[in-house]
Order: C-alpha cells, then sequence, then structure tokens
C-alpha cells in the first residue's frame, strides 16, 4: 500500500529452499502434505503429481533399469500435459 509497510518480495534463493522441501521426500513434506488427498486417481491431480515424484526419483537412482526410467517419463508427460482445446470449438 502506498502509505504502509513496505514489504519485499522473497530472494530467489528462498524460493529454491522452499522448492526443494517439495521436491524431496523429507519430514517438512510429509508435514505439510499431511491430511492431503494423495489417492492417484485419474481426477486427481495431487496424487498423481505424488506418484510421479517417487517414480522420478526411483528413476533418478543409479541402479534404475530402462522400465522404471519410462514409466517415470511417461508418467511425467502425464502430469504436465495440458488441455487441449480446437480453435474450432471457440
Amino acid at each position: 500500500m502506498p502509505l504502509g509497510k513496505r514489504v519485499h518480495k522473497p530472494k530467489d534463493k528462498l524460493d529454491q529452499r522452499i522448492a526443494q522441501l517439495f521436491l524431496t521426500p523429507n519430514a517438512s513434506r510429509d508435514r505439510l502434505t499431511k491430511g492431503t488427498y494423495l489417492t492417484p486417481e485419474p481426477n486427481n491431480h495431487i496424487g498423481l503429481l505424488d506418484i510421479a515424484l517417487q517414480k522420478i526419483l526411483a528413476a533418478e537412482k543409479e541402479n534404475a533399469n530402462e522400465i522404471q526410467k519410462r514409466e517415470a517419463e511417461e508418467i511425467r508427460n502425464e502430469v504436465i500435459t495440458v488441455d487441449y482445446f480446437d480453435p474450432q470449438d471457440f
């Protein structure tokens, strides 16, 4: 606000630290997602994201096989795919 307290946005370094809390399994992530419906169902995108994270982390390990890597890539593509609408429908 023009006359209120000046607030600055967080630094990129802080943003990166917070993102890492969600991108790696840890106690903080467990605490923040406690009570979240994580069942992987077609209409539950949060559950699909959680499964995708687990599969991607497993595929990044040195002893991961090609099947794990392919599954991780497939689910990664599935969760980042957005709805497609034909321009003619508008």
